[in-house]
């Protein structure tokens, strides 16, 4: 093994990388399906999908993803990620596919 490789190794092994909540919520949902379990399936991904949009929103280590973390544990605020990309379109595109098409 050379040097190199050695002392990246030594330095993953001492700082492990920690995978995201969204990335667990996706691993379940894939182990899910091959456990033939389509709802959970389905469930996991929606929560994986909800987390990471929130986190597109308000990144976790931010001023703003602090102060919505905070809110939404105190029960403040209840953000859903459908009505939250609805409001996001109507302002950027001034009109939103789910007033125009309902249905």
């Amino acid at each position: 093994m050379s040097p190199e490789i050695s002392k990246e190794l030594e330095l993953f092994l001492n700082n492990p990388i920690q995978p995201q909540l969204h990335s667990k919520m996706l691993s379940g949902a894939v182990t899910s399906l091959f456990d033939f379990n389509l709802h959970r399936a389905v469930v996991e991904t929606a929560i994986s999908c909800e987390i990471m949009v929130k986190r597109a929103f308000f990144p976790k280590d931010t001023p703003s993803g602090s102060a919505f973390d905070y809110l939404e544990d105190k029960s403040r605020i209840k953000v859903r990620v459908p009505e939250l990309i609805d409001k996001v379109a109507q302002e950027a595109f001034v009109s939103s596919y789910k007033t125009e098409y309902p249905k």
